[in-house]
């Protein structure tokens, strides 16, 4: 029987005492439930998606002797790929989405999630609404691939007069947030009208709106982008690279007899509690499996 454990792994794993001490430094942020994220206040607490791959790959990287341990260091969406880029973190575990631009400066890993930007809002209410606004709000993270896109996506909306957007509307307004979490405060205050961000995350972000203040919203079934994310990766980390990736090959391998048997749904149904996933999701699992192949002849 296959029993998961994904809370047990310990950042301060030691695979041998032997091994000189070098710590793989994991990138994780507090604020992008449900890929990454921070419960309660100790440092060591992060959870979501993307940070159980990276333990698995943490481990994995231990038992073939390339680091001695490893640990975390909490990122934001402004300076996380800035310090992937200088070293100061090994792996990036949070909502990194892929790009062009982005592969200049980092390496990645294979795709680990599918995901699209949507927007999140409040059912509309004429009697609180009162007299007409002329300005319609919307926020969006800085410093993210949703801030590319937001202006396409304004125009969109203003194209399309969409539903969350009441009649009368004559000006809809962007407007960034540092962090996910002051963009929902805003929102929930009356202080935003809608918030833009990957569909999974604004999901996320609903369900806290349930819980600690009691409060629903309502999030688009539209996607406005396609968001391919991926682990971030130091550069110049070819070794690291392997194992991720090799990590994440047994993962989407549903024949697999060998390793723990754990494939990559068994950590998307621990993550996300009754989500049914596309098919789309399996078949880019299923495209990205990778053999080991032969050794290439060294010089």
């Amino acid at each position: 029987m296959l029993l998961l454990c994904f809370h047990c792994m310990s950042s301060s794993y030691v695979h041998a005492q032997s091994l000189p001490e070098k710590v793989l430094i994991l990138g994780v942020r507090a604020d992008a439930p449900p890929f990454s994220f921070q419960v309660g206040k100790q440092e060591e607490n992060y959870h979501g998606y993307s940070v159980e791959l990276c333990k698995r790959i943490a481990h994995r990287a231990i038992d073939e002797g390339l680091y001695s341990s490893f640990d975390y260091q909490r990122v934001s969406v402004t300076d996380r790929f800035i310090l992937l880029r200088d070293g100061k973190i090994d792996m990036l575990c949070g909502a990194s989405t892929v790009t062009l631009e982005r592969m200049k400066v980092v390496d990645f890993s294979l795709f680990t999630f599918l995901s699209g930007t949507s927007v999140m809002y409040h059912e509309f209410d004429s009697k609180r609404s009162g007299n007409q606004k002329s300005v319609f709000k919307i926020g969006y993270l800085k410093d993210t691939t949703t801030e590319d896109e937001a202006r396409k996506i304004v125009r969109d909306i203003q194209r399309r007069q969409d539903d969350f957007v009441q009649q009368g509307v004559l000006t809809i307004k962007g407007v960034p947030f540092d962090d996910h979490i002051s963009g929902l405060n805003e929102i929930l205050n009356h202080e935003l009208d809608a918030y833009l961000a990957d569909r999974e995350i604004l999901l996320a972000l609903r369900q806290r709106a349930i819980k600690e203040h009691k409060i629903d919203l309502i999030v688009s079934h539209d996607y406005f982008s396609v968001e391919p994310y991926a682990i971030g990766l130091r550069p110049g980390t070819s070794d690291l690279r392997f194992i991720t990736n090799s990590v994440l090959s047994e993962m989407f391998d549903w024949n697999r007899s060998d390793g723990d048997g754990v494939h990559i749904f068994d950590v998307l149904r621990h993550s996300f509690p009754g989500k049914k996933f596309s098919k789309s999701l399996e078949d880019m699992f299923r495209i990205q499996r990778l053999s080991v192949g032969s050794k290439v002849p060294s010089k």
